[in-house]
């Protein structure tokens, strides 16, 4: 099955399951074929993108929320603290100090890691 990721310009708003019979061509599979038909069935002024559930290509799976940057060609999660930085390799979220072993919340306000919840 292929997943195909609704775009309202950057943002995921949701993701959708496409039989893989409707985006093979021959032997290939065809991203734009999946595009067609999901804009066949929510609108022309739809926009889509191809996400991978194993991670493959495009960063992340994608979700509602997610973040499509288009130069990168990846899907991200949501920033969780602001100080924290896109890791454009992994594409995800790194904070500005390592995460200790164990059971750790993020403070934003202290900038740092603290034992247990906050």
């Amino acid at each position: 099955m292929a997943h195909f990721a609704q775009l309202s310009g950057s943002i995921v708003q949701q993701v959708i399951v496409v039989n893989n019979e409707v985006i093979t061509s021959g032997s290939q599979e065809v991203e734009q074929l999946g595009i067609d038909f999901c804009k066949s069935l929510f609108g022309n002024d739809t926009e889509w993108k191809l996400t991978s559930n194993n991670d493959k290509f495009r960063g992340n799976f994608a979700g509602a929320g997610f973040t499509y940057d288009s130069t990168l060609d990846a899907f991200y999660e949501p920033q969780p603290f602001n100080s924290w930085d896109l890791n454009t390799g992994s594409f995800t979220w790194e904070s500005p100090v390592a995460r200790p072993t164990g059971s750790y919340s993020w403070n934003e306000v202290q900038q740092n890691w603290v034992s247990g919840s906050i």
